[in-house]
């Protein structure tokens, strides 16, 4: 994760609506009537946003991942 991922995912934090077991709904940032949709299936998580498409890895996936650690 990176500095900026880490800051974006935490700017998201509060507004996650987890919308099933393993299904959660993330404001986009750039866009602020956009959502995007974070899926878990075992330990993998993807992410409907372009940049998950480019580096398998996002501010939304962050935010989630923080969500369900301090869940734990």
């Amino acid at each position: 994760m990176s500095k900026q991922q880490e800051i974006k995912a935490m700017e998201v934090l509060g507004k996650i609506m987890h919308v099933e077991e393993n299904t959660w709904l993330l404001p986009s940032l750039s866009d602020p009537a956009k959502y995007h949709t974070v899926s878990r299936n075992g330990e993998n998580y993807e992410c409907d946003c372009a940049g998950f498409g480019f580096t398998q890895n996002c501010y939304h996936l962050v935010a989630v991942k923080m969500v369900n650690k301090l869940q734990s």
